[in-house]
C-alpha cells in the first residue's frame, strides 16, 4: 500500500519487482489510481529504470488460446509487454 513516505514511483517499481501481472492489479495492490500506475510506469520506461520487452501479437486463435486472456485491453492499440527492472 502508498504511504506518505513511498514515492509512487517506487511503489510501482516494487510492484513491477514483485511480478503484478497487470496495471489494474498493480492499482489494486498498491492504492494508487491505474492512470497514476501508467504514467508512472511511463516515466520508469522513459528513463531507463524499467525494460519493456513485446510479447508479440495476439495469437491467431484469438483470445481463446492467449495466456493473458482477460487481462489484456484488446479496445487499445496496446499488445502484451514483460516489464523488467533495469
Amino acid at each position: 500500500m502508498l504511504t506518505a513516505s513511498r514515492s509512487p514511483l517506487a511503489v510501482v517499481a516494487e510492484q513491477v519487482a514483485s511480478g503484478a501481472p497487470t496495471v489494474a492489479a498493480m492499482a489494486d495492490r498498491s492504492g494508487l489510481s491505474e492512470s497514476t500506475v501508467r504514467a508512472a510506469l511511463d516515466h520508469l520506461v522513459a528513463t531507463g529504470q524499467i525494460r519493456q520487452v513485446p510479447l508479440g501479437g495476439c495469437p491467431s486463435g484469438g483470445c481463446a488460446g492467449c495466456s493473458v486472456a482477460g487481462a489484456c485491453d484488446l479496445a487499445a492499440p496496446r499488445r502484451p509487454v514483460l516489464l523488467t527492472l533495469a
